[in-house]
């Protein structure tokens, strides 16, 4: 997987946000494309390396691919090493790292 793409395209055409669940933070962070074609190839480069899925969604000619929950996570602890200091996925994962009481949290190889 190169990490270092899939940050910048998120930093560029992606989003990562905060979101309450049962009173515990969690993290969405999505991608989105005019191409449904690209939006189904990141998914299957994505599910066939770090074994996460994602949702689909379309709207007018936008398709958005979003990873919740502990898929959210995993994307975070693999794209923050190869992410810009200021991005939303350093900030995300800053924040993560500190609800967990970890100074860093693991990174996968």
């Amino acid at each position: 997987m190169e990490s270092a793409f899939w940050a910048g395209f998120i930093a560029a055409d992606g989003w990562v946000r905060k979101y309450y669940q049962r009173n515990n933070i969690c993290f969405c962070i999505g991608l989105c494309s005019g191409s449904k074609q690209f939006i189904e190839w990141a998914h299957n480069e994505i599910k066939s390396q770090l074994g996460i899925t994602g949702s689909f969604s379309t709207k007018q000619n936008t398709v958005s691919l979003k990873y919740s929950n502990s898929a959210s996570n995993t994307l975070l602890e693999r794209l923050y090493p190869v992410s810009n200091q200021n991005s939303k996925i350093t900030k995300a994962y800053s924040e993560l790292a500190s609800i967990t009481g970890h100074d860093k949290l693991e990174i996968s190889s």
